[in-house]
This record gives structure tokens, C-alpha cells and sequence, in this order.
């Protein structure tokens, strides 16, 4: 019987799935005691300050251009921020789901989004936020939307974790850091020079990311039923002339969908505000440095204080 093909083969099976739970298991139980590590720990961090008043959602222009601290004594509010290198609405919207589905206790989210981003194409980076998706549906749904195979993945219970493993050992246990938000240094070696943005061919006519727009109204109205104010914002980057076409027709887009959602949606670029023309407030072209980022966060606490 030891022999026998399909025995021996249903036995490798049960092996394999046993494994896969117990590893599993012991992933999860480490990766729920991780609140450090770009990879591992972002999210818990999150998660565990989501009773700040001010929760801050965005990319490397949220993460980097919110000066946390600076904003809450000028509200004189706690201020978390969430933002994060590299992703967008559609991770800003799960990690948001994830914080109502726990509760938070927060008032006013702000939400980063420029106006290029409506346009953006390719696979969504949602990797950090799958080991929320066995206990929250819409988690679910916005991975499922870019992987149609992602449930069946989800029932191996290592999957969640693949590529986090070594951030989840190295930051296992770590205090977490008080924020999210990290002052980028001035630019280093050749001064900054600003340059014209060529517009793309396709500015009029470039198709509209219906996912991240879609984001963006669920978003804001999850953020309504917990009656938790939104606020909308773009921020600089570093060029001549005006921006472009496509930039434009997005900011109009965001303001179209802002009021008709109630809400605020506030560029805040050079031709509104022309000290950001200095390159001295810039690390590189798209970001400002820890001094042009308090400049930055001075101004939304303005925009913010406005009835």
C-alpha cells in the first residue's frame, strides 16, 4: 500500500497543507506582533495609531510633504501619518477600510492625490495590505479586482506573507516609530534645476483610471457614514511653466468629484503658492525636503482652518 502511487502522492498533499498552516500560523502570529519595517510593520503601525485625530493617506508625497508634527500643533490635534513610498488611492482605500472595520476615533482624513495619478495604468501595488483580506471583504474585492485568482491563493495560509518573511523577523517585536512621516534631506551634489514637463501626446485624451476614481468616491463615502471629514490635496513639484495638460485635466476631474461628494479637494502647487518655485525646498523634483515639507504642512493647516 506504502507503494502506491496515488497513496503516496495524497500523503505528499496532506504533508505540504500541513506544513502550509502550521508556517502559516506562526507568520501570522509574528506579523500581528510587527509594528516596524517598510514591509512588515507598516500597516500595524497604522492600524494601532488609527485613533489619531488626523489620519494622513498617500504616497511618497504624503509620507515625506505632511509634516506630522508641525501639523498637530497647528491643530493642535494628534496627527498620524499613513502615507507610504509608492502606492496609491487603492492601497490608501484598503488600508482606510481596515481602520473603520477596527474603529478610530479620528475626525478629519486627509488624502493625497495628484492629478496625473488618475491616469496611471499597470498592476496596483497591494501586496501589504493581503493579510487583511481573510477578515475584510472590500480588502478582498480590491485585490480580487487585479488578481481573479487571489481566493484561491488566500486558502494557503503562507501566502499572505510571501515576500515579508526577513522584514517580519528583523522588526519582529521592535518598537514601532512614533509616525510615519521622515524629513527627506536636502538634495545632495549639484543644485536642482528646474525644467520644463514636456505634456504628454495623449494629455486630452488619455483614458481615466475608473478604479482609483471609483477609490476615491468609496473613500470618501465611507469616510461620511463614520462621520470622519475628508480633505483632498495635491502637492508641488519642481518645474517651469505651467503644469501640464494632463496634470490639469486631472485637478479637474478631483474638484468635479470633490463637490459633487461634498468635499475639499485643494491643489497646492507653484502657480498657487510661487515659494515652492525655490529648487532650495526640493530633495528632487517631486519631493520637497524636510524644510520645504513644513512649509507645505503650514499651508494645509491654513487650508484646513478655512470654514
Amino acid at each position: 500500500m506504502r507503494n502506491n502511487p496515488l497513496i503516496r502522492t495524497l500523503l505528499f498533499v496532506v504533508v505540504l497543507l500541513t506544513l502550509d498552516q502550521t508556517i502559516g500560523f506562526a507568520l501570522r502570529t509574528l506579523y500581528n506582533q510587527t509594528f516596524d519595517g517598510d514591509v512588515a510593520g507598516v500597516v500595524n503601525q497604522a492600524l494601532a495609531n488609527r485613533n489619531a485625530d488626523v489620519i494622513v493617506f498617500g504616497s511618497s508625497r504624503a509620507c515625506h510633504h505632511i509634516a506630522s508634527p508641525e501639523l498637530s500643533k497647528s491643530l493642535n490635534k494628534r496627527v498620524f501619518n499613513a502615507g507610504i513610498d509608492g502606492y496609491s488611492v487603492i492601497y490608501a482605500r484598503a488600508l482606510q477600510s481596515e481602520l473603520l472595520r477596527r474603529g478610530t476615533r479620528a475626525k478629519l482624513f486627509l488624502l493625497q492625490v495628484d492629478g496625473d495619478d488618475l491616469f496611471a495604468l499597470g498592476k496596483e501595488r497591494l501586496a501589504l495590505v493581503t493579510p487583511l483580506a481573510a477578515k475584510n471583504a472590500e480588502v478582498l474585492a480590491l485585490l480580487e479586482a487585479w488578481d481573479p485568482y487571489v481566493r484561491v491563493k488566500l486558502l494557503f495560509a503562507t501566502y499572505p506573507f510571501n515576500s515579508k518573511v526577513l522584514s517580519i523577523l528583523s522588526n519582529w517585536r521592535r518598537p514601532p516609530a512614533s509616525d510615519q512621516w521622515v524629513a527627506l534631506p536636502p538634495h545632495a551634489g549639484q543644485p536642482l534645476v528646474a525644467k520644463a514637463v514636456e505634456t504628454p501626446k495623449d494629455a486630452t485624451t488619455r483614458p481615466v483610471n475608473a478604479a482609483r476614481v471609483q477609490a476615491i468616491r468609496d473613500f470618501i463615502a465611507s469616510a461620511r457614514a463614520a462621520d470622519i471629514r475628508v480633505f483632498l490635496f495635491s502637492g508641488p513639484r519642481l518645474h517651469t511653466g505651467a503644469p501640464t495638460a494632463l496634470t490639469r485635466r486631472g485637478w479637474e476631474l478631483l474638484a468635479t468629484l470633490a463637490e459633487g461628494e461634498g468635499v475639499t479637494f485643494k491643489p497646492l502647487d507653484q502657480d498657487s503658492h510661487p515659494e515652492f518655485k525655490q529648487a532650495t525646498l526640493y530633495r528632487d523634483a517631486f519631493h520637497l525636503d524636510g524644510e520645504g515639507a513644513r512649509l507645505f504642512t503650514s499651508l494645509v493647516a491654513q487650508e484646513l482652518a478655512k470654514p
